[in-house]
């Protein structure tokens, strides 16, 4: 673990590419085993936490586990789980091309939903680029999380008066955003596919 730690600093002044650190980090850390339990786990939170730390930052638009969760099987094959930890190192060729290839496909999926949202018309008559506000974005990632989202909710949220919440809510629905659902008290909104 302390040369991992030391290659971990050291890939940063070498300004290795950060998707490979992370790959290596999540390989190192599956490979070398340190816990008990829970190190798929760590490994790739660790890898997560690279990425982000180097200039990734995804607002929880991807998480790399919903790649690995699409074939389980071809991540245990990637990683060489049953190999001891000398076995795993001699050639990691496969697991970086698969670990790459999984990141490609989740930046990807991520640029396919951004992109029509990039430039929309506005009351049919304008077409701009949208910019969202730090306090929209969480009621966005709600939404992403929930599936709907309540004025109550955005009160809760942002920590907001309930005139405040209502007038982010009829921002987001005014550029097509988000829609309404429901009426009166039981309103909540979605996103606007």
């Amino acid at each position: 673990m302390a040369d991992f730690i030391t290659w971990l600093k050291d890939s940063e002044e070498k300004e290795i590419n950060p998707v490979i650190v992370a790959g290596i980090a999540h390989l190192e850390i599956a490979a070398i085993h340190p816990f008990n339990d829970g190190n798929g786990r760590t490994a790739r939170a660790l890898a997560t936490l690279m990425l982000y730390q180097r200039g990734y930052d995804f607002r929880r638009l991807f998480a790399l586990e919903d790649y690995y969760n699409t074939n389980r099987q071809a991540y245990y094959k990637a990683i060489n789980v049953g190999k001891t930890y000398d076995e795993r190192r001699t050639d990691i060729t496969s697991w970086l091309e698969y670990f790459v290839k999984g990141f490609k496909k989740e930046i990807d999926e991520v640029k396919n939903k951004i992109l029509p949202l990039a430039n929309r018309n506005i009351n049919g008559k304008i077409k701009s680029q949208i910019y969202l506000t730090p306090e929209q974005l969480k009621i966005i990632d709600f939404i992403d999380q929930v599936g709907r989202i309540s004025a109550k909710d955005v009160e809760n949220i942002l920590s907001s008066p309930k005139r405040t919440a209502q007038l982010q809510l009829q921002k987001l629905k005014k550029i097509k955003m988000i829609k309404a659902v429901g009426k009166g008290k039981s309103t909540s909104y979605i996103a606007n596919s």
